[in-house]
């Protein structure tokens, strides 16, 4: 009994030692992307996280997102364009003066002398002929660009109103990436300016009291490239609006500070209404 059991104990002893080992259970593994593919995905997460900075965006950096050579995207991807964006502002002015020697309506034919005091700096307004100015304004800065805008003006005066237009704005981008310098800019500037009675008087009372009174809209339309076209609408016009503002403001503020006293100039001079001043640029 012992040698049979020995006999089958040996057999089982030697089946097993002729089975080859048991392989290990393979350990799960990261898969990991070919290096093209990351590095492709980590320069499309980079440029997507810069582009919604927007203000942390260099030149060298956008170059590439030009007209001429569009971005390559997935087609997964919505593709992200220029913006039509509208900026707006209004501007109304009222200001109160004494008649003086001759009647106020006359000094509003007086255009040219008008545009001087709205621009009294000779070095920002040129004359070009036909009741046209070209006036410099003050330099913009929109987000982390910064642009110098001139316009063409026309200024007439037609049925007592001293009336002011353009449809003209050029911009000066020296210094901005290349994708600026192709927006499609939609402009128009619009204002008139009257002489209102403000007291009811006779010829043998005291002097009368004026008023100028007067308004003037701007609405610019541009469509913005990237990075500009990725920040939220209502930031951009919110933005532009008070970029608008501001040129609106130093108009007004020119006129507030000029407008009186060169009237009281203008009655003063020998003889006023056959005197023309020559508007800066203007030979």
């Amino acid at each position: 009994m012992a040698s049979v059991l020995c006999n089958k104990t040996c057999a089982v002893s030697s089946t097993l030692s002729r089975r080859q080992p048991l392989q290990p259970s393979p350990q799960p593994h990261s898969h990991s992307l070919p290096a093209r593919t990351k590095s492709s995905l980590g320069a499309r997460l980079a440029f997507q996280n810069s582009a919604l900075h927007g203000l942390t965006i260099s030149s060298t950096a956008t170059t590439h997102l030009s007209s001429n050579s569009p971005p390559q995207r997935s087609p997964t991807t919505a593709p992200v364009s220029a913006k039509l964006v509208k900026f707006t502002g209004r501007k109304e002015v009222s200001i109160p003066f004494q008649e003086n020697s001759l009647p106020p309506g006359e000094y509003l034919k007086e255009t040219e002398r008008i545009v001087n005091v709205t621009f009294p700096d000779s070095a920002r307004i040129k004359y070009l002929g036909d009741s046209v100015w070209q006036a410099r304004l003050l330099t913009i800065t929109f987000f982390q660009f910064s642009a110098t805008p001139s316009t063409d003006v026309r200024v007439v005066h037609e049925n007592g109103v001293l009336i002011i237009d353009s449809t003209r704005l050029i911009l000066d981008v020296t210094g901005l990436p290349e994708q600026f310098r192709n927006m499609n800019l939609q402009f128009t500037l619009h204002g008139e300016l009257r002489v209102y009675p403000r007291t009811n008087g006779s010829p043998t009372s005291a002097p009368r009291m004026w008023d100028f009174g007067g308004w003037v809209n701007i609405s610019v339309g541009a469509n913005l490239p990237l990075p500009l076209s990725l920040i939220p609408e209502r930031l951009l016009t919110g933005v532009g609006n008070q970029v608008v503002a501001r040129i609106l403001g130093a108009m007004e503020g020119a006129l507030l500070q000029g407008i009186i006293d060169d009237y009281n100039a203008w009655c003063a001079s020998p003889n006023p209404q056959a005197q023309a001043v020559p508007a800066s640029g203007k030979q």
